[in-house]
């Protein structure tokens, strides 16, 4: 049987520093544990450069990230050090986990559900990403956790997720394209032979970073919403401001 569709907010912020994009999440986060009845939000940010550690910590040391004189802040998420900046998308789908998987019970492991989210999320990415730019990707699991280029050394989209009480935080990242030298002091996954793919090579004129940004968001969303029979709505005026 077809699954009904559900709502979920949605909030697109630009240029904004990673804190602000913490403190947005944490807003929408108090939103949900408050009430069994308010919508979650999708928020699909790009965010000024940051280096951001997750819990396993730092895997190649801090030297090359030192030297580029971009801030880095320690996360509340799995996985190593990851890059955020201008020509990335950010998506942190602040939701009640039970309530995108279907499961019908928020008794269910969050462990159990979030390796679930996440194949399924990759998945459905994968398969949307590799129709629309007619290029072939990959899943990788364990350390390698996110989507990869055909060479296995390029990584397109970082995830690292958090579940707490049953509500999802944090979410993935997808790279565009290359807007500084910065993505080149840290490696994917903190793997020696990895590096920051993109979707497009180039961005050099304005209007065509815009364009490709526009048509990735339009890419990722409609993955998200068949795979999981959401739809995303925006966030009201007096919500999220």
């Amino acid at each position: 049987m077809e699954r009904a569709t559900w709502f979920s907010y949605i909030k697109e912020i630009r240029r904004v520093d990673f804190a602000d994009l913490l403190a947005l999440e944490r807003e929408c986060r108090e939103r949900l544990e408050h009430s069994d009845n308010e919508l979650g939000c999708m928020i699909c940010a790009e965010v000024l450069p940051v280096y951001t550690l997750g819990l396993r910590g730092w895997r190649n040391g801090l030297g090359p990230v030192e030297a580029t004189g971009v801030k880095a802040i320690a996360v509340r998420r799995g996985g190593y050090e990851t890059y955020h900046g201008p020509g990335q998308w950010v998506f942190f789908w602040v939701e009640r986990l039970d309530k995108i998987l279907n499961s019908g019970s928020r008794k269910s492991s969050d462990v159990l559900s979030i390796e679930v989210y996440s194949a399924r999320l990759m998945g459905a990415l994968r398969r949307q990403l590799s129709k629309e730019y007619a290029k072939d990707f990959e899943c990788g699991t364990g350390e390698r956790l996110g989507i990869w280029a055909a060479d296995g050394v390029s990584k397109v989209a970082s995830m690292g997720f958090s579940v707490s009480r049953g509500i999802l935080t944090h979410g993935f990242s997808l790279n565009i394209y290359p807007h500084s030298e910065d993505w080149n002091a840290i490696h994917p996954c903190g793997l020696s032979n990895a590096r920051a793919g993109f979707l497009e090579e180039s961005g050099e004129e304005v209007g065509d970073q815009e364009a490709h940004m526009r048509r990735a968001l339009g890419i990722t969303l409609s993955a998200i919403k068949a795979e999981f029979s959401v739809s995303f709505q925006e966030a009201e005026t007096h919500l999220l401001a």
